[in-house]
């Protein structure tokens, strides 16, 4: 069983077991464990049992790959044939597995709870990693570098966890690693004591112990070298914000403080523009009923394209609202304004960072143990410290479009300052760098006739209902990414400011959504701000909703008399769905296009169930129809770029292998077949840097190749064989030549040996530009 290679296998399984361990710690659990011990000893075995075979390295690697496919398949219930076995759609469902892999990568921080998808990918890495390190130590004897895989295996674990790993880590794989080494190359280190020197290039009077001397001094100095550079630079890196794997919420929390908050100030042209799958929160509302936009803050001040936020303060124990006690409405809000009271239960809130709390406005009540107040100006809620679990009692106004169009009694003239807390000019300022355009647009919107659709023409509420229903149009487009500037903007040669290029584009998200309403809204005296926060998320079979940071979201919200602050939506329904009830417009018997203010005249939508929150979702692409989504012109003209690279550098060698194979064939005896692969083995020896000097007999030449290399004791053993079968095959009479086959065998041996002493430019060079392909072998 010497061609199985037990001890290295055994090794390289340990090895690969021991590189995994630390990555428990980034797991809530250890049912991660089991199938992945058993891929990496389904590797360990079938490499081991194929090899005792003489099966080529090519087909252990390919029958250890089939292997762990198979076993990754059964483990993980990936495969809908017969026994659990893979059928055609074992694609779509490893897609699948791998997609929520990343899922919970991006939503956690460690520990991470260990998810199917999660441990089906750690089980495929890890077998992946087996095979490459059993074929790198056992098949292409390069232990040294089978290190760089096992430790790429324990830097995921070092690099996301939150904590120092302990010590027991790295010195067990470390001591691994320089068994695999010592068993590999025992040999080779038993011989350092007699190391014989090339000659020198110049003087001769360099011998074998002064060579050796100088080559262990220089070694102890690049030894110590790299330890002080390895001190150093990691001295000088900075901290690096611990992760999961990538960018997300995968982030620690100290001091249970979350990880999550709106900050102080918002550019509108990059902020809410991301599409993260972490969690933030679970609710689920008493009624069963879409809760509205969770609000965490509030911006009334637009400076040079930002939004400032109106600060956040937390409860300062004074006037905190009894236990159970409900308040009353907002400042602003007329006291009979009818409503009805919803609770909504939030669990799992365990990254927003105090004193923001995301929930629905107006709140009435909120179910927590730790200190909360509603802001009088605001109406938000703040705490003093993080609540993950707590319940709000909010109020949902039944007001109808024709109350709120007789809100003002048909006049424009607001009365919007209930108390002290709404008398801020704040709210009807309008960004002088957008002023002229957005005036412009504003009036040419609310001279259609299609206003008095709504109510009163010079009524808030139908100016509102108007801009809004202007902004959803179809010739606005929801998009992440903001268009390029227009020509009219390119010859003007100034850079324009966020509003004017949205109101010119009609191109963005919803934070350009809302600010272009409210400063449209402004400019008509309707006092507006913009409120900051969540969409509902998204509802579950079990009735709860997950509301994803991908869920974060802007709205304006307008001051109408007796109202307050009321919520519109500007944002095209496939982001937002629908209006609110109060805001969506009426249906148009006859729909007629406006040439000054489209889609004010477009029917109503039925409002959708509380299964379908937003729009149809389309159809899952299959397999194929991804891997064409992929292959877009760029990566097909790259790929093929690549392609002709690797038929250029392929024709050398497979030209000197055409080569060698004819002149094995013209060889009529077996001393001539012998004489073949001498001249083969000489040739791949020139080509790795040891070239022969001529007129040398067999016997000179073992001398002369055992003085220019460092071979284990098997190489020399081969080398010995094939001069002497090559001394035999020229000098002994006929019948007396040694088997060609045999040779062959030996002379591999050799070349492999000969190679892992030259360096990987001269292995690179030797294997690409072989000399029997290039006509040359001087």
């Amino acid at each position: 069983m010497t061609r199985a290679h037990l001890r290295e296998t055994a090794l390289c399984a340990l090895a690969v077991v021991v590189a995994a361990w630390p990555i428990g710690t980034l797991l809530r659990d250890s049912s991660w464990t089991g199938p992945t011990l058993l891929v990496v000893a389904l590797v360990a075995l079938l490499g081991a049992g194929l090899r005792s075979l003489r099966v080529p390295a090519w087909g252990v690697v390919l029958a250890q790959l089939v292997g762990v496919c198979l076993a990754v398949c059964l483990l993980h219930d990936l495969g809908s044939g017969p026994a659990g076995l893979p059928w055609t759609d074992v694609g779509d469902r490893l897609v699948d597995r791998l997609e929520e892999a990343g899922r919970t990568i991006r939503s956690y921080a460690a520990p991470a709870p260990p998810t199917r998808g999660l441990v089906t990918l750690i089980s495929l890495l890890t077998g992946l990693v087996a095979i490459l390190v059993d074929h790198l130590v056992v098949a292409r004897r390069a232990a040294t570098v089978a290190g760089f895989p096992l430790l790429v295996v324990y830097l995921v674990a070092v690099v996301n966890t939150g904590v120092a790993l302990p010590a027991m880590y790295f010195l067990a794989l470390a001591l691994l690693w320089l068994l695999l080494l010592v068993e590999q190359h025992g040999s080779q280190l038993r011989r350092w004591a007699t190391l014989a020197a090339a000659p020198s290039r110049g003087s001769g009077a360099d011998d074998p112990a002064t060579v050796v001397s100088r080559f262990s001094r220089r070694s102890r100095l690049v030894a110590v070298a790299v330890v002080l550079a390895a001190v150093g630079i990691q001295a000088l890196l900075p901290d690096i914000q611990t992760r999961f794997l990538t960018e997300g919420l995968g982030r620690q929390e100290q001091a249970g403080r979350g990880s999550l908050s709106f900050t102080s100030d918002v550019d509108i042209t990059r902020s809410l523009g991301s599409r993260d799958p972490r969690p933030v929160l679970t609710l689920r509302t008493s009624d069963g009923s879409e809760p509205p936009p969770l609000a965490v803050t509030i911006a009334k001040q637009y400076v040079d394209g930002h939004w400032r936020m109106i600060p956040t303060p937390p409860p300062s124990g004074q006037g905190q609202p009894a236990p159970g006690r409900a308040l009353g409405l907002p400042d602003g809000i007329a006291p009979g304004l009818p409503h009805r009271a919803v609770t909504a239960r939030v669990s799992d809130n365990t990254v927003m960072r105090p004193p923001q709390l995301a929930a629905p406005v107006p709140a009435l009540a909120v179910g927590t143990d730790v200190p909360w107040r509603r802001d009088a100006t605001t109406g938000l809620v703040s705490v003093g410290r993080a609540a993950e679990d707590y319940t709000v009692s909010y109020a949902v106004p039944t007001l109808t479009p024709e109350q709120l169009s007789r809100a003002a009694g048909g006049s424009a003239a607001q009365q919007p300052y209930a108390t002290s807390a709404f008398n801020d000019g704040d709210y009807l300022d309008v960004d002088p760098a957008s002023r002229e355009l957005v005036d412009s647009t504003t009036r040419e919107v609310l001279s259609s006739p299609d206003v008095q659709r709504y109510g009163a023409a010079d009524s808030a509420y139908a100016k509102a209902m108007a801009i809004q229903q202007y902004l959803r149009s179809p010739t606005f487009v929801y998009s992440l990414t903001l268009a390029p500037l227009t020509e009219e903007e390119r010859q003007r040669g100034v850079e324009p400011d966020a509003v004017s290029h949205f109101l010119r584009t009609r191109r963005g998200y919803c934070t350009q959504f809302s600010s272009a309403m409210v400063m449209m809204a402004r400019s008509q005296g309707i006092p507006a701000r913009v409120v900051f926060g969540f969409l509902p998320g998204s509802l579950q079979p079990d009735g709860t909703r997950i509301v994803r940071a991908a869920d974060a979201h802007a709205w304006p919200e307008l001051f109408i008399d007796g109202a307050g602050w009321t919520r519109f939506e500007p944002t095209p329904g496939g982001r937002s769905g629908l209006p609110p009830a109060w805001a969506t417009p009426p249906t148009a018997p006859t729909a007629t296009a406006s040439t000054s203010a489209p889609t004010t005249t477009s029917s109503a939508r039925p409002r959708p169930a509380e299964t379908d929150t937003s729009a149809a979702a389309p159809t899952q692409p299959g397999l194929l129809d991804r891997l064409r989504g992929w292959f877009t012109p760029a990566r097909s003209t790259t790929l093929g770029l690549l392609l002709l690279a690797a038929v250029a550098l392929a024709v050398t060698p497979l030209r000197g292998a055409r080569v060698r194979r004819r002149r094995l064939a013209r060889a009529g005896s077996p001393a001539a077949a012998v004489e073949s692969h001498w001249t083969t083995l000489a040739e791949q020896l020139h080509d790795l840097g040891v070239g022969p000097p001529t007129g040398m007999t067999p016997r000179a030449l073992t001398a002369h190749y055992d003085r220019y290399a460092l071979l284990p004791d098997e190489g020399k053993r081969a080398l010995t064989r094939v001069l002497g079968a090559v001394e035999r095959a020229r000098y002994a009479p006929p019948g007396a030549s040694a088997s060609p086959r045999q040779v062959q065998a030996d002379a591999q041996v050799v070349r492999r040996s000969f190679a892992r002493t030259r360096s990987w430019p001269q292995r690179l060079r030797a294997a690409l530009l072989p000399s029997a392909g290039r006509g040359s072998t001087s």
